[in-house]
């Protein structure tokens, strides 16, 4: 059935090709009844690394069921701004109070929140007793974001009859395993909202909930530290592989990007095998493009980088390491928007030492970082624009994780187990590396993600720990966990292989290139 002219239904979903279950949470209750009712909602949102954001009216989206006037029925809106989850310890109020009537405007969105129309089936027939009022709260006087993590915490009083927040829609997805819009029901303590679904036993999802934030930005994120293996530099993850048939057979590239073109290169040998050369694309002359690139092992002074820049389309041999060395910690150390060669050596019994070089044949800077034993995993962890040193260690079967912080410093925290796949990246969309432990689970991978929020180490319960369950396409004694997530809008997604994507706001989606034995 079509809607109304002029109007669209923003329908509760199920997941493309599922035909047994949908959502069944048409809204939110985050309002006000008199005395009675006394709810609140909340969500997130992050101000970008190098921007300042003068926020002058946030928008949030309600509905009231049964009620046909022509205007809203919304009288008042309460909101405040937190940067931090909201009463968490540690959290403190930027903006607003739970008194203040900041009611700007209620318009018809000419939305109408329905049940899903087909599934389960025989479906839901679509009505239109729930319009969605776009409603926007002022910020007075404007409030000036700097770059962090924030919460929107709101309650809406639209009279007796009540009122609800639909939850974000996107047609073809029941959501996100990243959604995590809460709500505090009178006195109790703010919690996770759940979407049970309808069967019941189908799984949950969270729920996000719609909001704009209205004002001006000062400033420039300037290059996404979540786009990595971007060959094309539109700042969105690109898919790759590199394929050899032998330790000394040619390795050839072949790159499909995000707009479908396929490019490749012959460069470099057995990549993917023992002995043979390592894979290490970074965008190394700064141009905003992933260069294809392998570091080859060797003896003192033969160990080398061989780079294909993408500025001039021109080769850049430099000789760096030795065998046995790691260089997967190629990163960008002084900030210069460049990658630096580098390479992690192991301590054996005593010192490991990170070693890079920021300049062409420039002088290396060693850093002694890390004892046998413990694995590299550098990441800009303080969102400063340098990457820092960082390892992981075994104790007693966990994960300690050691940083050297270039701005914040000294930082340790357990997370994990020493067996996962460690696989850093900018998840929460802050510019600031978050860990990530991966876990083989039976015929799934588990990802565990903490995530940096507002930029600072809390106590463990208070940090925000997702678990991630995705099915693994290959099963085979060469198949790895990619070690480059991928990034579609400033974010990192989760990946494995062949190429299975995690969107933040849509199902999960794949994509195949290449065959069974590449590496990257």
């Amino acid at each position: 059935m079509a809607a109304p002219a002029g109007t669209q239904w923003a329908e509760v979903q199920s997941n493309t090709g599922d035909t047994v279950g949908s959502n069944t949470n048409s809204g939110v209750g985050c309002q006000v009844i008199g005395v009675t009712t006394d709810n609140r909602c909340a969500d997130d949102f992050i101000v970008p690394r190098g921007e300042t954001w003068t926020v002058n009216s946030i928008t949030l989206y309600v509905y009231q069921t049964g009620f046909a006037g022509v205007t809203s029925p919304v009288t008042a809106v309460n909101m405040r701004i937190w940067n931090g989850v909201p009463e968490a310890p540690g959290s403190t109020i930027v903006f607003g109070d739970t008194t203040t009537n900041r009611l700007g405007t209620s318009v018809n969105s000419n939305l109408f929140r329905v049940f899903n129309s087909t599934v389960p089936a025989p479906g839901t027939v679509p009505g239109t007793t729930r319009i969605i009022w776009e409603t926007t709260a002022n910020v007075a006087p404007a409030a000036v974001l700097p770059a962090g993590y924030y919460w929107v915490e709101f309650q809406i009083d639209a009279g007796a009859s009540g009122n609800f927040a639909p939850g974000v829609t996107t047609v073809g997805s029941r959501g996100s395993v990243l959604y995590n819009g809460i709500q505090k029901i009178g006195a109790a303590a703010f919690a996770g909202i759940i979407e049970g679904g309808n069967p019941a036993a189908i799984a949950d999802y969270g729920i996000d909930f719609p909001f704009k934030v209205n004002g001006t930005v000062a400033g420039t994120i300037g290059p996404r530290r979540s786009r990595t293996v971007d060959f094309n530099g539109d700042n969105k993850t690109d898919f790759g592989i590199a394929r050899s048939a032998s330790v000394a057979g040619q390795t050839t590239w072949q790159i499909l990007d995000s707009t479908a073109a396929v490019s490749g290169a012959a460069w470099g040998t057995g990549v993917g095998f023992a002995g043979g050369d390592r894979a290490v694309p970074e965008d190394f002359d700064g141009d905003g493009k992933t260069d294809i690139a392998v570091w080859r092992p060797g003896a003192a002074t033969v160990a080398s980088f061989y780079i294909l820049q993408s500025a001039t389309s021109t080769l850049r041999a430099e000789a760096f390491g030795q065998t046995g060395d790691d260089p997967s910690v190629v990163d960008d150390y002084d900030g210069d928007g460049k990658a630096d060669l580098a390479v992690y050596r192991d301590g054996g019994a005593g010192q490991s030492f990170f070693y890079y070089r920021s300049a062409a044949n420039g002088p290396v800077t060693y850093v002694p970082w890390g004892i046998g034993g413990d694995k590299p995993a550098p990441g800009d962890y303080d969102g400063d624009g340098k990457a820092d040193f960082a390892v992981h260690r075994n104790e007693a079967g966990s994960a300690r994780h050691y940083h050297m912080r270039s701005t914040e410093g000294f930082v340790t925290v357990q997370f994990g187990l020493f067996t996962d796949k460690f696989v850093a990246g900018d998840y929460d969309g802050d510019n600031k590396t978050d860990i990530c432990a991966v876990r083989a689970n039976g015929s799934v991978f588990d990802w565990y993600l903490l995530r940096s929020g507002n930029g600072t180490l809390q106590p463990r319960h208070h940090w925000v720990v997702l678990v991630i369950q995705r099915p693994t396409i290959l099963r085979r004694a060469t198949t790895t966990v990619i070690t480059r997530p991928i990034s579609l809008s400033g974010e990192l997604r989760l990946l494995i292989t062949v190429f299975s994507i995690w969107h933040r706001r849509t199902q999960p989606s794949r994509v195949q290139n290449g065959e069974a034995r590449q590496a990257f």
